[in-house]
């Protein structure tokens, strides 16, 4: 899975980011956890990197990460930010 390519557009500021989706005029504040993630799914990536990456970046318990990210994605996809499937690998 990997955010879309078009129709968005993203500014940091210190450690949050601010998603614009274009086509919809809605917009996402992300805190730096979700900034992290976003920046690593601006590349195709799996379920299991992006909780790998929340647990080496925070040192945090597995079984939180992934219930984090499973969360952050959820919102992602609700939102139609993503393309691809987020599926376990």
């Amino acid at each position: 899975m990997r955010i879309r390519s078009d129709g968005l557009a993203a500014r940091s500021f210190d450690a949050e980011t601010v998603v614009l989706d274009l086509e919809k005029s809605q917009y996402l504040t992300l805190n730096e956890t979700g900034s992290l993630l976003y920046e690593l799914l601006r590349q195709e990536r799996t379920m299991d990197e992006l909780v790998d990456a929340v647990v080496a970046e925070y040192n945090v318990d597995r079984v939180i990460a992934m219930r984090d990210v499973e969360a952050f994605v959820g919102s992602l996809r609700e939102h139609g930010l993503l393309t691809g499937s987020d599926v376990l690998a």
